[in-house]
């Protein structure tokens, strides 16, 4: 397939996450012909990384920076739209200042440079690595990756929850590390890592493949390995872990956009509500941790979800007013 005749339009869903199975399968066919193609969609996901953090004119600038490099991607295509990335970024930067969304890269270095992606609550990216490893971010998460790997390994940092589909290569390792001194090290596969820096756990869950998960302990670091359907759950102030089979259905639904409930406990509902709407949650029943849901929601916003919830069972929410300035997070009371 030629670069040219590549569309914007199914570039930018691609990117977007909102490409159906045949768009996506041609969309990879595409990426696997040329290490330019792969670098040019690179570039369209700094470009929409970077307008989310604005408003909606914001995104149609971006979408109009791409139609009008469209007639120049014949010749040295990423240079140009790395040009273009710059541009628009430059643009963006001062309405951007105050969101939780930026693009960094150090271009002022020709080696070890670093780029970094930030998602802003309630939105996910996806981002491809030099390696053509595919990374889906949740909300409020920060993933940083080289601008390529070198050496025998392949190493990014993770602060918050991501779906990564790792490209094998038996000569090296992916490494992923996360706050709290946890480490995962992959061997080719796709899994879920749930790390945010605020909450005093890692988990992680395997879907296919092997991973490996590493931490700190008092005799030395500790090793254990996952097999596909367990999650490992990492507790950061105890030192101690649990290894458990789980509906991955369940676990990693938040990258398609959708919450998945599976006879899932009403504590683990309210950790996922939370990440997905940027809510903080107050669970004034410990009586209602002991009840279990099975459902399904996309697209839908807050008031609905949890409006089906009291209608399917005696659970009530209480918006509250957040007295501390600083609390970004709206707090809901649930009793």
């Amino acid at each position: 397939m030629e670069t040219e005749n590549m569309e914007e339009d199914l570039l930018l869903r691609y990117a977007d996450g909102l490409t159906d199975e045949a768009e996506t399968t041609r969309v990879e066919e595409w990426l696997a012909a040329s290490d330019e193609h792969r670098a040019l969609l690179r570039r369209v996901q700094q470009l929409l990384l970077a307008a989310d953090v604005a408003a909606n004119p914001a995104r149609l600038r971006v979408e109009e920076a791409l139609r009008a490099v469209h007639g120049r991607m014949k010749r040295r295509l990423w240079k140009r739209i790395g040009r273009v990335v710059q541009r628009v970024a430059a643009v963006l930067f001062l309405p951007a200042l105050g969101a939780a969304l930026w693009l960094y890269a150090g271009l002022m270095h020709d080696d070890g440079r670093m780029w970094e992606a930030r998602t802003s609550p309630g939105m996910n990216a996806t981002v491809v690595l030099p390696d053509s490893s595919v990374v889906v971010l949740n909300s409020s998460s920060v993933l940083r990756y080289p601008e390529r790997f070198r050496g025998d390994t392949r190493q990014v940092s993770l602060s918050g929850e991501a779906y990564f589909s790792v490209q094998h290569d038996p000569d090296r390792r992916f490494i992923v590390q996360t706050p709290h001194q946890g480490q995962v090290e992959v061997h080719g596969t796709e899994f879920n890592v749930d790390a945010y820096p605020e909450e005093d756990f890692v988990r992680t869950t395997l879907v296919t493949g092997k991973v490996d998960f590493l931490y700190a302990h008092s005799e030395g670091c500790k090793r254990l390995s996952l097999q596909p359907g367990e999650r490992l759950t990492y507790d950061t102030k105890q030192g101690k872990t649990e290894l458990k089979q789980v509906n991955v259905e369940v676990e990693t639904a938040w990258k398609d956009g959708k919450l998945t409930f599976r006879k899932t406990p009403f504590e683990e509902i309210l950790w996922m509500l939370s990440k997905r709407y940027n809510i903080h949650f107050i669970l004034k029943n410990d009586a209602l941790k002991q009840h279990t849901f099975t459902g399904e929601f996309k697209g839908q916003q807050l008031p609905r979800v949890l409006e089906q919830f009291s209608l399917s069972s005696d659970i009530h929410f209480r918006w509250v007013e957040n007295t501390d300035e600083k609390e970004e997070k709206q707090t809901i009371e649930v009793y």
